[in-house]
């Protein structure tokens, strides 16, 4: 186990070392991954131990990784603006980009600020591997799966299909996604391609879910600051009741695969629901 939490921060660290180089949505995205990966993996060491306490994600960390995700967000909202604008075959200039760019441009100065003052993360490497299990069995793995889908049924039963709940849910399928994934690496595990498939394909569509939550946020955000109505407030109007249909679209759409991966992959789910 020791081994699994030094590759995944060498891994984290030669990201991160190419995002100081270059801060590019394609590296902001490969950094997060990285650490959703490594947050998974301390999860589930913390599953497996008296004092999960022992086991919490270095704070620097983490810290960069929010502020990445607020920059994120701002790239995302730029790329679907212009193109829903541009569907929409609006040609003017929108004053919403410029407030884009500068909200891009504060957030990557605050995600560079916090990588220049990140330290050494051979530390929390160290600190890590002295609290952690010296090794998983299958059997701690599987309860941790299990766990996790038991509690995605358990929401999915309850009906309450908020943003929040949904976020719930994708944080845990994400969990599943990763720990599924490297331990096949690993060879400690028999689950099947499939299966695996599977869980990437509904936690693809939960991010995606999760990216519009997220643009729905900022743009009527922009709306409320626009008080007279212009040819702009109208078009980003058109854009959010469009956006907003997209989403319940999507919404019954994820559920329903949630349902699926479940009852295929996950049946224990549906026979022990949690209390």
């Amino acid at each position: 186990m020791a081994l699994a939490i030094e590759d995944r921060f060498n891994k984290t660290n030669h990201v991160l070392h190419k995002m100081t180089l270059d801060c590019t949505a394609e590296h902001i995205h490969s950094f997060r991954v990285e650490i959703k990966k490594l947050k998974a993996l301390i999860r589930l060491f913390s599953f497996g131990v008296q004092d999960p306490s022992t086991c919490r994600f270095p704070k620097p960390l983490d810290t960069l990784y929010k502020s990445l995700g607020r920059l994120r967000e701002w790239q995302i909202q730029k790329q679907n603006i212009a193109k829903t604008a541009e569907g929409m075959q609006y040609a003017k200039q929108l004053a919403y980009m410029d407030t884009i760019n500068r909200k891009t441009n504060s957030c990557k100065r605050r995600v560079m600020e916090i990588m220049g003052q990140l330290p050494d993360l051979k530390k929390y490497t160290e600190q890590i591997k002295n609290n952690n299990p010296e090794t998983l069995t299958r059997i701690s793995i599987q309860e941790f799966i299990r766990t996790k889908m038991l509690a995605v049924q358990n929401i999915l039963q309850s009906g309450k299909y908020d943003d929040a709940s949904m976020h719930d849910m994708r944080k845990k399928v994400k969990d599943v996604q990763y720990i599924i994934s490297g331990s096949e690496k690993a060879g400690e595990t028999n689950e099947q391609t499939a299966r695996l498939k599977s869980v990437q394909h509904v936690s693809a569509k939960l991010g995606d879910y999760h990216d519009l939550c997220i643009t729905l946020i900022l743009l009527k955000k922009e709306i409320r600051k626009l008080h007279k109505v212009t040819d702009e407030k109208k078009l980003l109007r058109k854009i959010k009741d469009q956006w907003q249909a997209d989403k319940l679209n999507l919404r019954r759409r994820t559920l329903d695969s949630l349902q699926v991966l479940i009852q295929h992959h996950f049946p224990e789910a549906c026979l022990n629901q949690i209390a």
